[in-house]
């Protein structure tokens, strides 16, 4: 099924800092650009045109409402048991054939609720488009606000359940962030002490843990590289540093599984920590991306 979408781009700007940043809510609410006077600081890899026709993700999309892969392709949830069809709106495979990263991916029926020079907010009823209903029987409202202030853009995020039934949700955000004008094997990363979960060969959670230590080295070929190329380490990333002609240094760490911080020797250029929440209640949560 294909639905037409308007793509309409919309450029946010922060009053006080060069930080600029582009939404396109009738693309699946995604940031395709963030931007520190005229330095790109976000990944476009193949672009919104791949990203709408094939789910090939870009800059910063949303993974909703579940992120990562589901281990088969049906699931329970208080004693539902939900089918994904292989004909389902928007539920995508991995190379094993399991669902992956929700089923928003590109979806044209946001809705700007507001728009200002600073501020977007676009909101989706997820519980009356009947083609996400098959698949996630759970009603509710999702909205979405970012905003550009001080140097930051805060994307914060807010599930309204529309019926007596409990909404389960782990979604994630995951922002393509890019070093300007550095080769990648020129890269560094900080690992810290983490907490590996072992996989199986479909990229499952076996239950099993072992603690790595922590580690540096470069991106490139022979250097940690291979930990994100063995499926089989799973933490937040500390840091991403390179050291500029000038002293300076450029920083984009992972804190958690939930969040990211990129930033500069000057000041935050993006911020987003927040908490994983399993279900959601029927009553109004906020789940703030950055605070």
């Amino acid at each position: 099924m294909r639905m037409m979408a308007d793509l309409t781009p919309v450029m946010l700007r922060d009053p006080s800092s060069p930080l600029s940043a582009v939404y396109v809510p009738g693309a699946g609410m995604i940031a395709t650009s963030l931007s520190d006077g005229g330095i790109e600081l976000l990944g476009q890899r193949r672009g919104l045109d791949a990203y709408l026709s094939a789910g090939k993700t870009m800059g910063i999309p949303l993974l909703y409402p579940w992120a990562n892969r589901l281990s088969a392709k049906t699931y329970d949830v208080d004693g539902e048991t939900v089918t994904l069809t292989p004909d389902a709106y928007g539920v995508r495979p991995d190379n094993n054939g399991l669902p992956i990263h929700g089923l928003l991916a590109a979806y044209p029926r946001w809705r700007a609720q507001q728009v200002s020079d600073q501020k977007l907010t676009a909101e989706l009823d997820f519980g009356a488009q009947d083609e996400l209903h098959a698949s996630f029987p759970f009603p509710h409202l999702v909205e979405l606000t970012v905003e550009l202030s001080n140097h930051t853009l805060t994307v914060s995020t807010t599930v309204t359940p529309t019926a007596d039934k409990a909404v389960p949700l782990v979604y994630g955000y995951h922002p393509y962030l890019q070093l300007p004008d550095v080769p990648r094997h020129q890269w560094q990363v900080e690992l810290p002490t983490m907490r590996q979960l072992i996989l199986d060969d479909t990229g499952i959670p076996t239950g099993a843990t072992a603690e790595t230590p922590a580690n540096r080295g470069t991106v490139g070929r022979h250097g940690v590289r291979r930990w994100f190329r063995s499926g089989r380490r799973r933490g937040g990333i500390r840091g991403v540093r390179r050291r500029t002609q000038a002293g300076g240094a450029v920083r984009a760490g992972l804190p958690g599984r939930t969040g990211v911080r990129a930033r500069r020797r000057d000041g935050h250029l993006l911020r987003t920590d927040g908490r994983a929440h399993r279900r959601i209640a029927p009553r109004r949560l906020p789940i703030r991306a950055a605070g």
